[in-house]
């Protein structure tokens, strides 16, 4: 089944995400007749581990004693071997793809976006470095490019960078 925590009544089920990052089902094992092979929401493919290390995903936690309510939201890595998650991966793509479409960045501001989203998306010592750079870039973008690209990785962004860009 899954895995025990120290505490041996407390245990994580598996997950079941689908590869745009929408929860399927965060009891994959202790309730598969809940389990997709595709996404409901937006009719990606379902994964219950992660791609690169096939470790399973982390789910809901079942504490003996305690009933749950909360919604439980996809990780951005995982925790075995430290990969992001296909959902993860997807937006710094299209933030990428989209930043090398907009007008008013230079080569060298893209090189220097490129650089800088992966760090956006935890809490490292290079976050600030990450989310200042960003959000210069994104004051230069004209019109809405820049709401674009935030509105592509504010789901996966970190608490600490979406307060520097957002001022929070």
């Amino acid at each position: 089944m899954a895995w025990l925590e120290d505490n041996e009544e407390t245990w994580y089920d598996t997950a079941q995400i689908c590869l745009e990052g929408h929860m399927v089902n965060s009891c994959a094992e202790s309730q598969p007749e809940s389990n997709k092979n595709f996404c409901s929401k937006c009719g990606a493919a379902t994964i219950l581990a992660c791609s690169k290390c096939s470790a399973k995903i982390k789910g809901h936690a079942h504490i003996s004693g305690v009933i749950s309510t909360r919604e439980h939201k996809p990780e951005k890595f995982c925790d075995s071997c430290g990969h992001p998650y296909p959902w993860s991966e997807s937006r710094l793509k299209a933030a990428l793809d989209l930043a090398a479409e907009l007008d008013g960045l230079t080569d060298q501001d893209r090189d220097d976006l490129r650089k800088s989203l992966p760090d956006l998306l935890r809490d490292v010592p290079n976050t600030p470095v990450a989310a200042t750079r960003f959000k210069k870039i994104f004051l230069k973008v004209k019109g809405k490019g820049g709401e674009l690209i935030w509105d592509i990785i504010k789901s996966v962004a970190s608490a600490e960078a979406t307060k520097i860009i957002h001022g929070g």
